[in-house]
């Protein structure tokens, strides 16, 4: 059964070959981000609780790292490739929550499980629905990681997740590209 990818993972191991997935896999790219209040976290560095920033807590780094995942996302999804993205402005604020929700559980699981991967095009368009549900709905960036991605890294806890998870990422991208999103660049930002 495929499962999350160990955090003791370089922190430089990409999703895929190279040529054909240019994001970092999430969880070992995450461990290595340097926490403004503590120094850098990660495999190579050994914590030290006596140390200023051991204290900050797994709910302080989880934040910290969904803000880094958040504006990531942004920036790959304007600077690197842009995409078509979906009109949502008219689901109801129930739908746009329940969407949010499952566009931050498939982001996390496909890029931490092997058999669930997605092209970059794929990965921008959830990325950037993901975003325009989170203006839509009046979420700044914690908001939007405490409700939608904390709760999504907590799937990788799971063994079972990737194979319940996984599958529902291509109907997904399916159904935003049966709403007015893409998957193929674009010439010009939306």
């Amino acid at each position: 059964m495929p499962g999350p990818s160990p955090v003791s993972a370089s922190p430089h191991r990409r999703a895929s070959v190279a040529g054909t997935r240019s994001r970092a896999r999430l969880v070992p790219s995450l461990t290595a981000i340097w926490v403004a209040s503590g120094g850098p976290i990660g495999p190579d560095w050994a914590i030290d609780p006596n140390e200023r920033g051991y204290e900050m807590g797994l709910r302080s780094f989880a934040t910290s790292a969904a803000v880094v995942l958040v504006t990531t996302g942004a920036a790959f999804a304007d600077g690197g490739m842009t995409v078509k993205l979906p009109d949502v402005s008219t689901l109801s604020d129930a739908d746009a929550k329940a969407l949010i929700g499952e566009l931050a559980n498939v982001n996390v699981i496909t890029a931490n499980c092997d058999d669930y991967e997605i092209s970059n095009g794929e990965w921008a368009l959830i990325t950037g629905t993901g975003d325009r549900l989170a203006s839509r709905l009046g979420l700044d960036a914690s908001a939007y990681d405490k409700q939608y991605y904390a709760p999504a890294f907590k799937l990788l806890d799971d063994p079972g997740a990737c194979d319940r998870i996984g599958p529902s990422a291509k109907p997904l991208i399916q159904k935003l590209v049966a709403m007015g999103g893409g998957t193929t660049p674009v010439t010009q930002s939306q």
